[in-house]
């Protein structure tokens, strides 16, 4: 049985990953960091090495952003960290 803050990650999830530079993320439900969805982002290395981009955090930070705004306020992304 899903829960609605499971629903809520899994939308979330699925719209960030429409991103060129996010191969992979996992949020954090809700209520852990202020009410604020936390994510793990794994980067698409092999879109920066064909970009030949060098700031990863500064690109996925910039799409993030990006793809935030087309997302009611519950179900953006406050903070995330990058790991591989």
């Amino acid at each position: 049985m899903s829960s609605d803050k499971d629903i809520l990650v899994e939308e979330v999830i699925s719209h960030y990953l429409q991103g060129s530079t996010i191969k992979e993320i996992a949020v954090v439900p809700p209520g852990s960091q202020d009410g604020k969805l936390v994510a793990i982002v794994v980067p698409d290395l092999d879109h920066f090495r064909k970009t030949g981009e060098t700031d990863i955090h500064g690109e996925v930070e910039w799409e993030m952003a990006f793809l935030s705004q087309q997302l009611p306020p519950e179900k953006r992304i406050g903070d995330f960290v990058l790991t591989n």
